[in-house]
């Protein structure tokens, strides 16, 4: 899924909206249908074989565990994405914007998707024996590294410079320290989250090099900036790095007020995110970045003729009105993720 989804927007950007079957779309639909598989073949195991008496949840006469079924709807609601998104070209014509309503729905469906098949493997982690729970850890925080990757790639307001803009730390304050504490506190691991940041930089830095590997030019309109090859993914956002200051809050700070943790942690969240991605931006901007390994120097949005214009932070009332906003914001996403990694703790079916 992480790789159809990847390849699929750098097909767009490279080549042009095409057919229904494109190489990317397979990609896809296999991942879909392989995830359908086994999901399905759970429901029925706790419905009709094996599983019949083991706990499981009950949904329309079928039973399964709470993963398969998070899972199975968020397939059923990405085919009809599909098929909204179809129409809708069949109507109004090709577009070139992320937030039409079956790309939203599209992405919304993804995202479900990939926590629904955490869900399935913290199901088995919760009551795993001490043999196996080495293993099904690694597999969250991969499979955790995918939501985190899926939730930058679909922000709008992400790229090298965008990331110095007040939007872009606003929208990244609602969502992202979330996704860092929950598993930190799902796995009772101050590095858990630097971890799964890592590994998301790390899959994220194999797909730039691999894509370009391929030759691509524009077939389908309007494609204003010719790259001879796949376009690749932006260089990743260095998360591990306010990732590991999130989780040393989390654990120095496990007595005392609940709200003035969380935040501290909004606070440390945005100044050493912010810090990161300001000198992560100079880097890309500039000589050192413009390469092979971290792709500087080509365009972020290639369909209009120029570039994006970027509205920087600036010492102004807005920016320190969002900057307070946004510190409130991450604390109330760091509050989420506590309270959702010790749901997911108590999950057995």
């Amino acid at each position: 899924m992480i790789v159809g989804w990847n390849w699929d927007i750098s097909w767009h950007r490279s080549i042009g909206r095409d057919t229904v079957w494109t190489p990317a779309h397979v990609a896809i639909y296999s991942a879909l249908a392989i995830a359908f598989a086994y999901n399905a073949a759970l429901v029925l195991g706790h419905t009709f074989g094996a599983r019949k008496g083991e706990p499981a949840l009950r949904v329309l006469g079928f039973a399964g565990t709470a993963g398969a079924f998070i899972t199975l709807w968020a397939i059923l609601l990405q085919f009809a994405a599909i098929l909204f998104d179809n129409w809708w070209h069949d109507v109004y014509g090709l577009d070139v914007i992320v937030f039409s309503p079956p790309h939203y729905t599209l992405s919304v469906a993804i995202a479900v998707f990939h926590f629904g098949q955490f869900v399935v493997v913290a199901s088995y982690a919760n009551t795993a024996p001490p043999e196996q729970s080495v293993a099904l850890r690694r597999t969250l925080l991969v499979l955790w590294s995918f939501l985190i990757g899926h939730q930058l790639i679909t922000d709008y307001t992400w790229g090298p410079m965008q990331v110095r803009s007040v939007l872009f730390m606003a929208t990244s304050a609602l969502f992202v320290p979330f996704s860092l504490v929950m598993i930190v506190e799902y796995l009772r691991s101050r590095w858990a989250g630097a971890q799964a940041a890592l590994i998301y930089a790390l899959w994220c830095v194999l797909l730039m090099q691999i894509f370009q590997l391929f030759p691509a030019s524009p077939q389908f309109g309007p494609v204003y900036h010719h790259i001879p090859f796949l376009l690749p993914p932006p260089f990743p956002l260095l998360l591990f790095i306010p990732a590991a200051a999130v989780g040393a809050v989390l654990y120095r700070m496990r007595s005392g007020p609940s709200w003035a943790r969380h935040l501290l942690v909004g606070l440390t969240f945005l100044v050493v995110f912010t810090s990161v991605n300001w000198a992560t931006s100079a880097l890309m901007a500039g000589p050192w970045g413009d390469n092979r390994f971290f792709a500087g120097g080509y365009p972020s949005f290639v369909y209009t003729p120029g570039y994006r214009v970027v509205t920087l932070m600036a010492l102004d009332g807005r920016t320190v009105a969002l900057a307070v906003l946004s510190v409130g914001l991450a604390a109330l996403s760091s509050w989420s993720g506590v309270a959702v990694g010790r749901w997911l703790r108590r999950i057995v079916r």
